[in-house]
């Protein structure tokens, strides 16, 4: 979910890409926010960017998904 919020920039966008509701997509992002404690995303009016954390956080996430899927691949084989 957060790849997608990130990459549309829209909380309205994401959550038509997910089939999910705006609020149900404002809910997970800012549950996360708490998880973490810090902010994800900057709000401005109906735009969304990553904040500075949020970029690093992404980009170890983008990481981590990418060894998650090298490993899947290899418990195929």
């Amino acid at each position: 979910m957060l790849h997608v919020v990130a990459h549309s920039k829209s909380l309205n966008d994401a959550a038509r890409k997910l089939y999910k509701t705006q609020p149900a997509i404002t809910q997970s992002m800012k549950r996360l926010e708490g998880q973490l404690g810090f902010k994800l995303f900057d709000r401005q009016n109906y735009r969304v960017t990553l904040t500075e954390q949020g970029r690093r956080f992404y980009s170890e996430s983008v990481k981590l998904l990418a060894v998650r899927d090298d490993l899947q691949i290899m418990a195929d084989e």
